[in-house]
Order: structure tokens, then sequence, then C-alpha cells
């Protein structure tokens, strides 16, 4: 898992807006949709309940994903970390 800030210098197209047109908030996290689909819940250890709303270039396959931090310094220092990930498959209201 790695780590992005949503400014113009770490987004693949408009800063500040996910995939699935949503403001970006903390947390948030970036999927590959040929294995996700938006809007799924998924469970990560040490950090609890996301939901995936964004996408990005770098982000392939079943197994990669970029959480969101809004400062860029906590996002580099985050780097890339290994956590079990779980998706949640009941339906949640956000």
């Amino acid at each position: 898992m790695t780590a992005y800030n949503p400014m113009p210098s770490q987004t693949d197209s408009t800063p500040f807006i996910t995939a699935t047109g949503e403001i970006v908030h903390p947390l948030y996290i970036a999927v590959d949709p040929a294995y996700h689909k938006l809007g799924t819940w998924f469970y990560i250890e040490g950090i609890g309940l996301v939901k995936a709303y964004d996408t990005g270039s770098k982000i392939k396959g079943p197994y990669r994903a970029d959480i969101t931090f809004m400062s860029i310094e906590f996002a580099r220092k985050w780097g890339i970390q290994y956590r079990r990930v779980w998706r949640v498959d009941a339906e949640r209201e956000t």
C-alpha cells in the first residue's frame, strides 16, 4: 500500500476530486477498478474501514491500493507499507 496527497503534483487528472466525483477526504483509497468496484468498503489492519473512491494509473492489480493523506510530508513518510486488507462485502451507507 502506498500513499498520496491530492495536490496536482500527486494526481493523474483533477486534484481534490476522486474518480467517483467526490471531494477527496483523508483515508479514501484508490484501487484498480478492473478488480474492485469503486464504492467497495475495505478493512485495513491498523487503520479501520475505508472506502474505494478513486483510481490511479500506477494502481494495477488486485493487491495494490493507494491511501489518501492530506499532508504531502505524511504521505511521503508513509512510503510503502504492507498491511492485511479485507474486502467488506456487506452493504453500508455512507
